[in-house]
């Protein structure tokens, strides 16, 4: 696609770098089972609440025990699947430092020239 670039990490649009957790995220199929438990409705609010919290960082509150029960093991796995983004981020940052640390010691320093 013109214009567009993705790696593990990165989206690149025109001149703005965005991280791809800014841009996208997984619901998992075998949430169906559940899901296909709700009412339309509930499904509605329920897929309201999980841009929300994703697109907008809002946590998700009700009074609907099902609804209740279904977003507390929806809001976890995001949570998880956050905390694990952040941190292979930050290994994939230490190691491109490592790169480049190692790449700048190999060359010949202003004396040597």
């Amino acid at each position: 696609m013109e214009g567009l670039f993705a790696n593990d990490s990165t989206i690149f649009e025109g001149n703005d770098f965005m991280k791809q957790s800014d841009v996208a995220f997984l619901m998992m199929k075998d949430w169906g089972k559940q899901f296909s438990l709700l009412t339309v409705e509930q499904r509605g609010i329920l897929l309201t609440a999980i841009y929300d919290f994703q697109c907008n960082g809002v946590d998700f509150e009700t009074d609907d025990p099902v609804l209740f029960i279904t977003w507390s093991f929806v809001k976890n796995i995001f949570e998880l699947n956050n905390r694990k983004y952040e941190e292979m981020c930050e290994k994939n940052r230490r190691n491109a430092l490592k790169r480049v640390e190692k790449y700048e010691r190999s060359l010949p320093s202003a004396t040597e020239r």
